[in-house]
């Protein structure tokens, strides 16, 4: 369902619902986090779909921030389908959208370590021979 409201480019509505059903944590939130029952897929949609956003780009960089960190996670634990194999690349570049929009002095730099990050990601599992990681 989050992916379907994510289609529809409505990110807050498929947040919510990641978030009602216990599978994220609200930063303002004190509960503990588990993701482990979205996907990534639906994760990286719910970041497509907060990229496409132009108003309140601030929380849409904090949102997209943490499932980023999410999806990243789970692809260093190998926790990811053979359907999910590439998710984090297009991931990266709809965050680094977003923080090229926000006009912070510190959107520059965070671009730049998020486009090594990619970089480096698809560099070792070039190296490593891994589908993976």
């Amino acid at each position: 369902m989050s992916r379907a409201y994510s289609r529809l480019g409505n990110a807050d509505k498929a947040d919510a619902l990641l978030q009602e059903l216990g599978n994220t944590k609200d930063p303002a939130s004190s509960k503990d986090s588990d993701t482990s029952g979205a996907t990534v897929m639906a994760l990286a949609a719910c970041i497509t779909a907060f990229g496409k956003q132009t108003e309140n780009v601030d929380h849409a960089i904090e949102r997209s921030e943490f499932y980023l960190k999410e999806i990243i996670r789970r692809y260093s634990e190998c926790l990811v389908g053979p359907f999910e194999k590439h998710v984090d690349t297009w991931v990266f570049e709809h965050v680094a959208r977003l923080w090229s929009r926000s006009k912070r002095p510190e959107a520059g730099e965070r671009v730049e370590a998020l486009i090594k990050e990619m970089v480096s990601r698809s560099e070792r599992r070039q190296l490593f021979g891994l589908e993976v990681t």
